[in-house]
């Protein structure tokens, strides 16, 4: 009975009481694929649910509990399947609603199609959908997607952006992608829309030549278009094809590091295997000379390996009693399934956080909200964040292949977009700490800082954390400080008798002035209405400069009295501080 009231009150405002036990049912409709063709198969991620509903259940058995039905045929056995039997989910939704309509419902969509149906349908249900296969981008659309969440660990706008920013690394302004048309796997063809609809493309900074590889090519001819073409060449395929095309280019005296660069675009897991160049035949040592000169772009992903490794147990556990799909012995739960795990752990913590905040959880587009620009870590697994487009963005590695142990080598990574996920620290509390606390002893930090009082700093945190429910961000600090200035400058412009309904009049109050809320700190309004921050960066790149200079000048001259700089430098370095000007 405690248990009763306590969460009729939690859920007061939701209006979904359940008569049985007085805990808010949250009912998950999972829609995909049966037969185990695809890694986001229901057989295959749905153990990640179960485990992940098991845990949240346990750990939140006063608030709520999270119950799961698939919605799945025979007939839905392929891509294009998904997107043509979303009736099925109509049926199911309105059905359920009539029954239960005590519940918190939620839509999960495991498809691997470009249909935007899933979200269309989410958005006029007004109810929370999350998409947990491989998404349209198109769906980040907040405007005609608001209830939409894409949380699947594969994102196309990621090799987007790592495209671009390897081309302009390198200045590369020509380059080839050579790509897979025969549908054997639908990533190719998406990776060319998304590399063609970038912003580099599609402003003529980048030339984009592509070489569609349709079935029963002849690779030698595609490669001779190539030479004629591009020196930089992106690949994407399956495993047998690139492997297969790498041998080919070794054949044609295409693998000169001085003449070709060759980077296979490749998903972390694909049904058919990964990228490779052993298959234990006659190739094998013409294809490892091959793969000498590919590198590969792949989404990484930071798991605790010993963690990961006893959730994938788990899974394949699940997976043939519940599901009565068996593993082959040199195969594991893909990161599908590993995901649909973090998703049901995030789902249970957002919506009890929703609950705890009075929020109408009944309200799809508020309830998607509390998601967005939220790193949701289900530790020791890893973690997950929700972008302001409602993506979840994850890292993407550029690999050389490394032939002392047969395998790609990670050596370059574009991180999250988003500093939601903490400071720049050698502190992992991990077997790499003592290594990284001594590499960071030769490192310098530029970084936009803040005059702020601490102790002032600290209370109004306190009290945004306290509100918002999280930790507050120098964006929460830097409304509170807006808010004042506009009181300030609008209550002067009133007292001199200006016209402030004049936008041009009443901006022209805020310029050149620095307004100081003390004790928290001053926002200064440039001539051109923008904020300045900067010098602050121009006066610390000035003091070490100068810092620097000093520093060669005294390690130049201790060092002809005996004393080792490296010993002086760690023991006498002095702090750098920024000084007023």
């Amino acid at each position: 009975m405690r248990g009763f009231f306590l969460c009729y009150f939690m859920t007061a405002s939701s209006l979904l009481i359940a008569s049985s036990g007085g805990c808010l049912n949250v009912e998950l409709l999972i829609y995909g694929l049966w037969p185990p063709a695809m890694l986001q198969a229901i057989p295959l991620v749905g153990p990640g649910f179960d485990i992940g509903i098991d845990e949240a259940n346990r750990e939140l058995s006063n608030i709520l509990r999270i119950e799961r039905t698939y919605i799945s045929g025979l007939e839905v056995v392929g891509c294009e399947d998904t997107g043509a039997y979303f009736d099925q989910i109509s049926r199911h939704y309105y059905g359920y609603t009539e029954q239960k309509n005590d519940s918190l419902l939620i839509l999960v969509y495991l498809g691997c199609d470009d249909s935007t149906i899933f979200g269309q349908l989410a958005r006029e249900w007004n109810i929370l959908a999350i998409s947990g296969g491989t998404s349209n981008p198109d769906q980040r659309d907040r405007v005609l997607y608001p209830t939409t969440l894409l949380s699947g660990p594969f994102q196309f706008e990621l090799y987007s952006t790592m495209f671009e920013k390897v081309c302009e690394a390198f200045n590369w302004s020509r380059v080839g992608l050579a790509y897979d048309t025969s549908g054997a796997i639908p990533f190719p063809t998406e990776i060319y829309k998304a590399f063609a609809a970038s912003g580099s493309v599609r402003s003529g900074k980048l030339q984009l030549q592509p070489f569609p590889i349709p079935p029963e090519a002849n690779l030698t001819t595609i490669l001779q278009k190539i030479s004629q073409a591009a020196r930089v060449v992106f690949i994407s395929g399956t495993p047998a094809l690139i492997r297969k095309f790498m041998i080919r280019t070794l054949e044609q005296n295409m693998t000169s590091h001085n003449e070709y660069v060759w980077i296979t675009v490749d998903l972390p897991e694909v049904s058919i295997g990964p990228v490779t160049w052993y298959r234990n035949d006659s190739d094998d040592e013409v294809a490892l000379k091959a793969f000498g000169s590919l590198m590969q772009m792949i989404i990484c992903f930071d798991h605790d390996p010993e963690a990961n490794r006893l959730l994938k147990g788990q899974i394949r556990r699940k997976t043939g009693e519940m599901y009565g799909y068996r593993y082959a012995p040199d195969r594991e739960p893909s990161e599908f399934a590993t995901s649909s795990y973090l998703i049901a752990k995030m789902l249970a913590s957002v919506v009890n956080d929703s609950i705890q905040q009075g929020l109408d959880i009944n309200n799809g587009r508020l309830l998607a909200h509390q998601f967005l620009n939220t790193t949701y870590t289900a530790e020791p697994i890893g973690r997950l964040f929700i972008d302001s487009f409602g993506e979840r963005q994850s890292k993407i590695c550029l690999s050389p292949f490394n032939h002392s142990h047969g395998g790609f080598t990670v050596w370059i990574t574009v991180d999250l977009p988003e500093v939601s996920i903490g400071p720049v620290t050698w502190y992992r509390n991990d077997s790499d700490d003592e290594v990284a606390l001594k590499a960071f002893g030769s490192l310098m930090q530029m970084i936009i800082c803040f005059d702020h009082d601490p102790e002032a700093n600290r209370l109004l945190k306190g009290q945004i954390r306290r509100k918002a429910e999280r930790n507050p961000s120098e964006f929460a600090t830097s409304s509170y400080l807006i808010t004042k200035m506009l009181a300030s400058v609008v209550n002067d412009s009133i007292q001199r008798g200006l016209d402030i309904n004049n936008g041009r009049l009443l901006a022209h109050q805020f310029l050149n002035t620095t307004y100081t809320a003390e004790p928290i700190g001053r926002l200064f309004i440039d001539s051109f209405e923008k904020r300045q921050i900067t010098p602050v960066i121009i006066v610390m790149a000035i003091l070490i400069l100068i810092f620097t200079s000093f520093l060669c000048y005294l390690r130049h001259r201790f060092s002809h009295h005996g004393l080792h700089h490296d010993s002086w430098w760690r023991l006498e370095t002095p702090e750098i501080k920024h000084k007023p000007a």
